[in-house]
Formats: C-alpha cells, structure tokens, sequence
C-alpha cells in the first residue's frame, strides 16, 4: 500500500493489479458547508443566543394559561357574545405578547418585538438581530402552512410552534 499525497485537487488514474482506477484526492480540512437561509444556524453567536431566548421564552409562556391571560384587553375577556374563533386568535395573540413580555427577552437588546404592533399587517412577530425574522404560532397544519407562505420567511427555523391551545384552555383564557 501506498500514501500519495497530491497537493490540490486532482483526478488521477492508480493502477489495481492490471486495473486503472480513477481517483480523486481532496484535502484533509473539509469546508464548513453554508448554513441554509433563514436557518438557526445561519445566525452568529449572539443570534443563535437570543434565538434560544425566544424558543424558551414560547414554552414557558405556553405552560402558564394565566400569563396568555394577562394579556388581553379588558374587552376580550368574559366576551361570550363573540365568535369562539375569534376569541382564539385573541389567545394567541396573548401568547405572543406574553413571549414578548418575558423578563428574558426583555433583557435581550438582539430581539424586537413588532408583530401585534402591526395589527392586519403581514410582519414578522420578532426580529433578531435587524434581519432575521421569527412568528411563534400555534401547531397546526394549516396555521404552519399559512406562516410559511409568508414572503419574509426562508426557513422552518423561523417558525417557533407550540402545542394548539385547545378550546377548554382558550375558553380558560378568554372567560
């Protein structure tokens, strides 16, 4: 057995017993491969951090009904009188301003919170460092597919999902 070390990339022909056999050598210190766009990973440090943030920021707030609450107005609650499906989207709007209202996220600089603020506006919920996009929603099908066909989104990283209020729970939080 040989070691033939070739400086660059090369294709070459080595002989197998009578057999030549196309080779190929490359070097040794393979290249990061490009993040995708619009992926966790195409952030920088300080990105990926406040990314983290704002993931657990949306657990957290999914776990506690009562804090998606304190975010209503005072005519959103106790509204039997309006449509069960409107009194969802209050819920998650709620949730997103309970995200937003985080003690952790308030304390990060990197994050922007400019989705309710835009009522009827197609906008991002958050922004990330000026540039990178994030909407937290719900887990369904259709509401994922719907934030995916937004023209601001490039990547699945840039959805934060978490488990769909059910309907006792919206109820709880709109009652």
């Amino acid at each position: 057995m040989w070691d033939l070390t070739v400086p660059g990339d090369h294709d070459f022909y080595v002989m197998a017993g009578d057999t030549p056999v196309l080779v190929h050598n490359c070097t040794t210190e393979e290249a990061a491969p490009t993040p995708a766009k619009g992926s966790r990973a195409s952030l920088d440090e300080a990105g990926q951090k406040s990314y983290d943030t704002l993931k657990a920021a949306v657990e957290r707030a999914r776990g506690n009904l009562n804090a998606i609450r304190r975010q209503l107005g005072p005519n959103q609650t106790g509204r039997s009188d309006v449509e069960f499906w409107i009194r969802r989207m209050w819920a998650g709007s709620a949730l997103e301003n309970a995200v937003a209202n985080d003690p952790e996220v308030l304390a990060d600089a990197n994050i922007v919170h400019q989705g309710t603020a835009n009522p009827g506006q197609a906008v991002a919920d958050f922004v990330i460092g000026g540039k990178y996009n994030v909407d937290v929603t719900g887990d369904s099908a259709t509401s994922i597919r719907v934030h995916e066909g937004r023209d601001y989104y490039d990547h699945p990283d840039q959805i934060l999902t978490y488990p769909t209020l059910s309907n006792d729970e919206v109820g709880q939080i709109t009652g």
